[in-house]
């Protein structure tokens, strides 16, 4: 996206900016979490089927081929070529003058701004817009921001320089989940209303001081909400779970556990908690790792303390070397279809023959966790501790 003073205003975070205007500073402060394998994985499968649909070849012209996006390296398989194909094979099959990867001006909703879209097709009755999307997590073409924003602006830049028609059938191809993706039918007049919708939202963005609104869509991929710095993001969620603040400090002091049923727990509010469960179960995940970074660091948690717990399982530190010394030791014993796991020679080879290749084991180190402060293991030193000796 262009640079702005105040914000960047990503088509694919359309549906975080346009519910909570302090979104996209929460981005410009403490960046976006996409780097990661399995968004180099999708960057990688992009580039892939562009090159197949733009050189109009088959993706099993790069099986065997690696292809690399910052630190993550992807080999193209048989599987990834017929997945790939698949979706190839349907837009092949819309009728129409075929666009990929095309930049799309948005000037005209949200100034200076553009995004690029996977595929548009300009047909004689229909303009499609296609969005490839290879994560888990089911995603929907209804009313999809996304889709709306790259359906105005290839209407914009190209289609309407080129067409009279104003139906639109916007689809996301999601191969790798079952529920998502789809397709879903518009017209011009729906998305150009959609467009001074998002005309506003952008507007709000500007505020020297935008109003946070928290809520399960926009804090979902907010780094505000991620990293814990965004204050309405911890109100609202203790709204979700708690009626009465001064009833919950007195049973803290009390000690009396958390019962829900007893803040009025019913069965609206029941259903209301478990729409937001996903939302709530990340933040308490949120809240444990703030807490062992805390212990770790010497701040004070009431009530617990950090002690280690169990190793990971075991592994080879090299399978090779491990391979030739179990050759060595007993031969076919030490193999299925594949080199056993450390485990797995212990328990059926026995202790003698583990302990002729225990240094070849790497064993990884306990993971710290948070108990109750009466635990009877001992504490992890904090890195208070660690100075102070």
């Amino acid at each position: 996206m262009a640079d702005r003073p105040h914000a960047r205003l990503a088509p694919s975070s359309a549906a975080m900016w346009a519910r909570c205007p302090l979104s996209p500073t929460m981005v410009e402060e403490y960046g976006e979490d996409d780097d990661n394998e399995y968004s180099a994985e999708g960057t990688i499968l992009h580039e892939v089927m562009e090159r197949c649909l733009v050189r109009e070849v088959e993706p099993y012209r790069f099986v065997g081929q690696v292809f690399r996006h910052g630190d993550f390296e992807l080999e193209i398989t048989e599987e990834h070529a017929d997945m790939l194909a698949e979706g190839i094979d349907m837009i092949d099959a819309i009728p129409g003058k075929l666009y990929v990867e095309k930049r799309v001006r948005l000037d005209r909703w949200m100034p200076g701004q553009f995004g690029t879209l996977d595929v548009g097709i300009i047909g004689k009755r229909r303009i499609t817009i296609w969005d490839n999307k290879f994560g888990m997590v089911p995603v929907s073409p209804v009313e999809n921001y996304q889709l709306r924003l790259y359906a105005l602006g290839f209407w914009e830049s190209i289609a309407r320089h080129e067409t009279d028609v104003t139906d639109f059938r916007l689809i996301i191809w999601q191969p790798r989940v079952s529920g998502g993706g789809g397709f879903w039918d518009t017209t011009l007049d729906e998305l150009l209303e959609f467009g001074v919708e998002m005309k506003f939202a952008a507007k709000k963005t500007e505020d020297p001081n935008p109003t946070a609104v928290p809520g399960p869509i926009q804090c979902e991929y907010c780094p505000g909400a991620k990293t814990g710095k965004c204050s309405a993001y911890h109100q609202y969620m203790l709204n979700l779970v708690v009626h009465d603040f001064d009833d919950l400090d007195a049973d803290i002091e009390d000690g009396v556990p958390m019962n829900f049923p007893r803040y009025g727990m019913t069965p609206e509010r029941r259903s209301y908690i478990l729409e937001h469960r996903a939302m709530i179960s990340k933040w308490l995940e949120q809240l444990h790792a703030e807490a062992i970074d805390d212990a770790l660091a010497g701040r004070p948690v009431p009530g617990r303390k950090l002690v280690l717990g169990r190793h990971p399982p075991r592994k080879w530190k090299d399978r090779k070397i491990a391979e030739e010394r179990l050759r060595e030791l007993v031969q076919d014993r030490a193999y299925n279809l594949r080199l056993k796991t450390p485990t797995q020679v212990e328990e059926e080879l026995g202790p003698r023959v583990y302990e002729e290749i225990v240094d070849l084991v790497d064993k990884g180190e306990p993971k710290p966790i948070l108990v109750d402060e009466r635990d009877a293991r001992p504490a992890i030193p904090s890195l208070i501790d660690l100075f102070d000796d």
